[in-house]
């Protein structure tokens, strides 16, 4: 980023230039107006992580706020793997290892691929009231429609998914309902993201 912005640097002009836009990030970003943000942004500060309320499951993810239905509460860009990994023997662990990293993962029962987030939407916990002492889900996971590489991928084989060396697809929590203030975000199963 740095050689970008210093690229166009001619003489010392260009470097009080830099200095006086408060460094190179701001000497090579466009600014944009309150009006773009407003269509081409969204808000990622919705959760916050602390201890879940679902019995051992550890952290969970918290509304900072009010939450109307059909907001999308995180979004974050996933890694593809493939089911198989989780097949590994950790002999030397001796935790369950595989189940742990599984718990972080969104994928389909019958599919071969699974998606690990990289941003707090992994730790959303799914619940069902179908479970005993379940609450409702609040959230659903779904594919960004939103981002154009996810759009793509969607219509491409998984060969073309799992050649993707970074992060490949974008997925979205949204709140199938109004959330309140400090409730936890609860997604349905996560199965449904495949149906």
């Amino acid at each position: 980023r740095t050689k970008m912005a210093l690229n166009n640097v001619q003489d010392m002009q260009g470097v009080e230039l830099v200095i006086a836009r408060n460094g190179t990030a701001r000497a090579t970003v466009e600014a944009r107006s309150l009006d773009w943000f407003q269509d081409n942004g969204f808000c990622l500060d919705h959760i916050y992580v602390k201890d879940s309320t679902i019995h051992q499951a550890g952290k969970g993810a918290f509304s900072r706020r009010n939450v109307k239905k059909g907001t999308v509460i995180n979004s974050s860009p996933v890694v593809a793997a493939s089911r198989s990994l989780m097949e590994l023997n950790y002999t030397k662990i001796p935790i369950n290892s595989k189940k742990i990293m599984f718990n972080y993962h969104f994928g389909h029962k019958n599919s071969s691929i699974l998606f690990l987030p990289l941003s707090q939407m992994i730790a959303i916990n799914h619940n069902s009231n179908r479970i005993a002492g379940g609450k409702a889900p609040n959230a659903r996971v779904e594919f960004s429609n939103r981002d154009p590489k996810t759009r793509f991928l969607l219509e491409r084989p998984l060969d073309d998914i799992y050649a993707e060396k970074y992060s490949c697809m974008v997925l979205d929590v949204v709140a199938t309902r109004d959330i309140e203030p400090d409730e936890e975000v609860r997604c349905f199963d996560i199965f449904q993201l495949f149906q």
